[in-house]
């Protein structure tokens, strides 16, 4: 691995961590006021947890494409398939509900739910596979495909 790549990495990584932990652990104490907040704000609050994750891929892919050109897409493939997909899971919840200590009506809450998942989901995606993908695609096929596991499952 060049020392650029690895420095790169490294920088993802630190900013990654460092910034979505202190929204996941909470050492501040915020999360009472977002509680404190009308439900959909859930939609701007709730995906906090990944905001470190984009902001360290944001830096990186720029970086990254000052190299050349890369092959990072929003969509993937298919356009279409990739909205379905995204739109599949937030229509379930609506129409399903989800239960909640607050009193909202369930299926509002469901709705809230699965919009928020669903960005907390683009910011993670867009930094462990939009980027990271794109960064180790030199690697062997069996590097890459164990490699992502352990990255996730120890969120580095």
């Amino acid at each position: 691995m060049k020392k650029t790549k690895l420095v790169r990495v490294a920088i993802f990584y630190a900013i990654a961590i460092t910034l979505s932990n202190i929204f996941r652990f909470d050492p501040f104490h915020v999360q009472s006021f977002f509680e404190s907040l009308p439900v959909w704000t859930m939609v701007i609050f709730g995906p906090l947890q990944a905001i470190g994750v984009l902001a360290g891929a944001l830096l990186a892919i720029k970086w990254l494409a000052k190299e050349g050109k890369t092959g990072i897409s929003t969509f993937g493939s298919s356009k279409k398939w990739s909205i379905v997909m995204g739109i599949l899971p937030v229509l379930i919840l609506l129409m399903i509900g989800v239960e909640n200590k607050s009193g909202v009506n369930p299926n509002y809450y469901g709705f809230i739910s699965g919009i928020s998942t669903l960005v907390y989901c683009f910011f993670e995606e867009i930094g462990w596979r939009g980027y990271l993908e794109e960064e180790f695609k030199a690697f062997p096929e069996m590097a890459r495909i164990l490699l992502f596991p352990v990255c996730g499952m120890y969120g580095i």
